[in-house]
């Protein structure tokens, strides 16, 4: 029997055509849930291959279970690897290339690793946007890109939180498509400091926090005569989620990274920090310093604090 299609795997195609996207309906296997196909057809066809290492998933899984969700990315690659190991274990045979991606390369929830079927079928994002003003409102609609970015979105809820915000929840538009998929993007905008929000009877956990030239060490600096920022670093801390920060230059973006670690007295580690990708691309001029910035040109991106 030709077993070409062995030769990779893909999580969101069927494993003997390769076929995905839309108009492909994919079942997933029954037993270890790794692995789709478009039909029985070709799940029959592999099933002979795949019937050993589908037993010993489950029989790994039973005996040890698996808690995934809320981990930092370096814990999820572990346990990944932790779990290929321990069915390697058990199958009487070396496992195949295309095996080892099943492992290294699941079908999962970006964020929470969940890897539920009929969750995934329905993730929600949750994004929190500290130190928000006017310029977070006016773009707020860019973020429904989330939505075709990632295809198992369902709904991306956008919180933003600033003391100079009007508090209210606003309804948006997304295009045919994200309707047609039954897709949304939510906003709720709250006038409060981050860690009054976190407090109060309308916070809702997030999934990652991104905040945008926030200017945290500027408070330090004696720029603004009362410091806001140490309680709302410290609640930041709190959520154990990524968080993303960006600033104009590399040297604010040092020193809000010297700054984060006065509040929290200890030396955080951040997953990058360097030019933006991302960054705007439209010239501003300082009237201070009468040079040229960028917006969000720097970015510094914590796994958690």
């Amino acid at each position: 029997m030709d077993d070409n299609y062995n030769s990779c795997f893909y999580a969101n195609a069927c494993h003997v055509c390769k076929r995905f996207g839309d108009g492909v309906r994919l079942k997933r296997c029954g037993g270890c849930g790794m692995i789709a196909y478009c039909d029985q057809r070709h799940q029959k066809q592999h099933w002979p291959r795949h019937r050993r290492l589908c037993h010993a998933i489950q029989e790994v899984v039973r005996d040890n279970g698996l808690q995934v969700r809320q981990v930092s990315p370096q814990e999820w690659a572990q346990l990944k690897m932790n779990l290929m190991l321990l069915v390697a274990i058990r199958l009487p045979r070396r496992l195949d290339e295309y095996e080892t991606q099943m492992f290294k390369f699941p079908r999962a929830c970006l964020v929470c690793h969940e890897r539920s079927n009929q969750l995934l079928e329905d993730c929600r994002l949750v994004v929190h946007v500290v130190a928000a003003n006017f310029i977070e409102l006016e773009t707020a609609r860019a973020w429904e890109i989330l939505l075709h970015l990632m295809s198992s979105l369902a709904l991306v809820r956008l919180v933003m939180i600033g003391p100079e915000l009007p508090s209210e929840i606003v309804s948006t538009s997304v295009c045919e498509d994200c309707v047609r998929q039954r897709k949304e993007l939510s906003f709720e905008i709250h006038s409060a400091l981050y860690e009054n929000y976190v407090r109060g009877s309308s916070f809702v956990r997030p999934d990652v926090v991104a905040g945008f030239n926030t200017g945290i060490h500027e408070r330090e600096e004696a720029t603004y005569p009362e410091e806001t920022w140490a309680s709302s670093v410290r609640a930041l801390a709190e959520q154990g989620c990524p968080l993303i920060l960006s600033c104009y230059t590399r040297v604010e973006a040092e020193k809000e990274t010297a700054r984060i670690n006065a509040i929290l007295g200890k030396e955080t580690k951040h997953v990058y920090a360097g030019i933006n990708p991302f960054a705007g691309l439209r010239p501003y001029r300082d009237f201070e310093t009468e040079g040229i910035f960028y917006q969000n040109n720097y970015v510094i991106v914590y796994s958690n604090l």
